[in-house]
């Protein structure tokens, strides 16, 4: 790998070694701490300047493009198991942002078969903001909730896990759509 590939694809790969801690120490109540924020603001930087930083320098490869999604589900799968196994996500929307990741991945494994390695779509850009903002904003609920009335925190939870999980699955029929466009022009063909 050339020396310029080499940055970008670290600072794409931090994310997963950052999203550990999380992992292990959010769960437990006592460990809960601003701290939290401040790695997930980290990895949520990460992800904004790793693709600026490879086209900047003249970085930009197929490897790269692959990577940067699987080091974004990487991270915020992690954290949002980090949610869950808290209290503070409720299980369906972890299942349907898997389910979109996993489904989004064998998309990419298709067409990269067919000779077509996709960058990132406005959607999949779109989910990444909104994921990464919810992630921040349930873990300060996580933090401080219980110091706040609960009559605002329940809808505002609720609200943030409807838009995550609502932009989430937008973001998979989004990618979709060029797979269905595929079957159906080779269904055409026969």
């Amino acid at each position: 790998m050339k020396p310029a590939l080499l940055w970008p694809n670290l600072l794409t790969f931090s994310r997963v070694l950052l999203v550990i801690p999380f992992i292990i120490f959010f769960p437990d109540p006592e460990m809960r701490g601003l701290w939290a924020v401040g790695l997930l603001i980290l990895c949520e930087l990460t992800d904004a300047f790793d693709g600026m930083l490879a086209r900047g320098i003249g970085a930009v490869s197929n490897f790269g493009k692959l990577f940067d999604p699987f080091s974004d589900s990487v991270y915020r799968l992690t954290a949002f198991l980090a949610l869950l196994l808290a209290g503070v996500f409720p299980w369906w929307a972890f299942l349907a942002l898997l389910f979109r990741d996993v489904a989004v991945s064998y998309i990419r494994v298709f067409e990269a078969s067919h000779g077509n390695v996709r960058a990132a779509r406005l959607s999949g850009k779109i989910k990444a903001i909104v994921q990464g903002a919810g992630l921040i904003v349930l873990t300060v609920f996580a933090i401080y909730g219980t110091q706040w009335d609960t009559a605002m925190v329940k809808p505002a939870m609720l609200f943030t896990y409807i838009a995550i999980v609502g932009v989430t699955l937008w973001s998979l029929f989004d990618y979709a759509q060029p797979l269905f466009a595929a079957v159906k022009a080779e269904s055409d063909k026969s």
